[in-house]
């Protein structure tokens, strides 16, 4: 008896899969965003190009927490620094990458 697994069951497969393939990306296909901090809460906005409709947003915000779409909010709940990354995919995905980006949280100056 053959058994079939389906790789995107979970949303946790998916971003996996995306995980491993952000560095082959197509053509004018560039995830970027930009952020606004009031606090200790951030709110991000995707500024990618080369996106569509479908194109599939995955955040990850240095402090264990995760999101989704083109433009999500955190609020952290320690001052530090932390690395926030964006990975995008297009929904045919045949465009996937990854930015990168260090914010500091609760200092001063």
């Amino acid at each position: 008896m053959k058994t079939t697994t389906t790789l995107f069951r979970t949303v946790g497969l998916f971003v996996l899969l995306l995980m491993t393939t952000a560095g082959a990306k197509a053509q004018n296909c560039n995830a970027s965003f930009i952020y606004t901090m009031n606090g200790n809460t951030v709110s991000f906005t995707s500024t990618s190009t080369g996106v569509n409709n479908g194109t599939f947003y995955y955040w990850t915000f240095g402090n264990s927490g995760t999101g989704f779409g083109p433009s999500v909010q955190t609020t952290y709940s320690q001052s530090g620094t932390y690395v926030v990354c964006l990975i995008i995919s297009d929904s045919m995905q045949t465009c996937t990458d990854k930015f990168c980006d260090t914010l500091t949280i609760g200092t001063n100056g």
